[in-house]
């Protein structure tokens, strides 16, 4: 997995953890057909956010049924409702030269 923050590209291996500061504009890209990770937010009250527009898991692992997806539309005006925005960082990756 590699996330992009603050000009940089981090390649996140097991055991790998990264800080993202509050309002900075961040991007993930997942290498590997699975991967696992976990994320602490703070403060509280963010996890409306994927309530609203998530779709909870039945089991755990992949579903193996159809999914909603939330438009960018519904992810700009939800993600407004909990100071969440939506912007379009400048992708890069470790492999591109970048």
């Amino acid at each position: 997995m590699e996330v992009f923050v603050n000009d940089s590209v981090h390649l996140m291996k097991p055991g790998s953890f990264i800080w993202i500061p509050p309002d900075t504009p961040h991007s993930i890209f997942v290498r590997t057909p699975r991967a696992k990770g976990f994320a602490i937010v703070a403060p509280a009250g963010f996890e409306g956010f994927f309530e609203e527009l998530g779709e909870p898991a039945t089991v755990p692992s992949m579903p193996t049924h159809e999914t909603r997806t939330p438009s960018v539309e519904e992810l700009t005006e939800g993600g407004a409702k909990y100071g969440w925005q939506f912007v379009e960082p400048t992708p890069r990756r470790l492999d591109d030269g970048g």
